[in-house]
């Protein structure tokens, strides 16, 4: 790719990337001719599984944006969960009990989950969940009690940020509107603010 304007903001594709485009801008047009929509649907969910993390949970996640995308899904709600103070807990009581805290944290989310949502792990003690067809105040709902029986179960804590998918989020922005929305919740909350 050829950056030499990328000062400016603006991005210069190559000679190499316009080929490539045209290749699979013909590409398209065949299978569209071939398969139909279905068929592009179908390329367009193997690309972008191979753009994520080749998890359950992130397929998962793209099918569901999908499914939204062409109005088979009424409303899918993503959360992030963090696990608060687990390094301070690792630290001081070793990585078994970080371990069995975090065990303790999914099973009590698992519990509140509906039979279509969806709980997996994005990265050390970070989790996701999915919650097709229900909007933000129903999945916080369901997520504070999560949170309620996890601290009397351990006294410990977990925070999350959650937002409502657009049928024009990627799943790169939602997670990341989704972990932006955990970071505030946490500030406003150092700050003395009700989250």
């Amino acid at each position: 790719m050829d950056l030499s304007r990328a000062g400016s903001g603006s991005l210069s594709i190559g000679a190499r990337t316009r080929r490539e485009l045209r290749r699979l801008r013909r590409r398209a047009s065949q299978i569209t001719a071939e398969q139909g929509p279905a068929g592009i649907l179908a390329g367009a969910l193997r690309w972008l599984q191979r753009m994520l993390p080749r998890t359950a949970g992130s397929r998962h996640l793209v099918w569901r944006l999908l499914r939204l995308r062409i109005g088979r899904e009424t409303a899918l709600t993503v959360a992030f969960l963090d696990m608060d103070q687990l390094t301070q807990v690792d630290r001081l009581q070793g990585r078994a009990a970080a371990d069995r805290l975090l065990r303790v944290m999914v099973a009590r989310v698992k519990h509140v989950l509906g039979p279509r949502d969806r709980v997996f792990r994005y990265g050390g003690d970070e989790y996701v969940c999915l919650f097709p067809g229900i909007g933000t105040q129903a999945a916080t709902g369901l997520l504070e009690q999560a949170r309620r029986e996890f601290a009397a179960d351990t006294g410990a804590r977990f925070s999350f940020g959650i937002v409502e998918a657009t049928p024009a989020d990627s799943a790169f922005t939602l997670m990341k509107r989704a972990e932006l929305t955990l970071f505030a919740g946490r500030a406003r909350e150092r700050a003395g603010k009700p989250a």
